[in-house]
């Protein structure tokens, strides 16, 4: 999942969902929510519109992982989710923050 501003401030939500088919090793990924998200990035605002849509996909049951930033808004909205998820680090969000520390910006 994530979430982001575009230039006039208006702010997204998205939640991709990645699996492999049955009888397959072949890594699928599908945005399954594309949404304007209107309210404020609190934690409990997060966790609630994310199990709210987990559940009208009907995958709260299946997802285990998601995978997400640092920032602490994130971080506390999973970890207060009945849905018992566990984070995982954005890989290439770490590698971004690492770059730009290096290279002073």
């Amino acid at each position: 999942m994530d979430l982001w501003s575009n230039r006039q401030m208006r702010c997204f939500l998205v939640i991709i969902g990645h699996y492999f088919p049955a009888n397959s090793y072949n890594l699928q990924s599908t945005i399954l929510s594309f949404s304007t998200f209107d309210k404020q990035h609190t934690s409990i605002e997060i966790s609630r519109i994310l199990e709210t849509k987990l559940k009208e996909l009907n995958i709260s049951q299946k997802a285990v992982r998601v995978t997400c930033d640092g920032g602490k808004n994130i971080v506390c909205a999973i970890d207060n989710m009945d849905l018992n998820l566990k984070r995982v680090w954005c890989v290439a969000h770490r590698l971004h923050l690492t770059v730009t520390k290096a290279l002073g910006f």
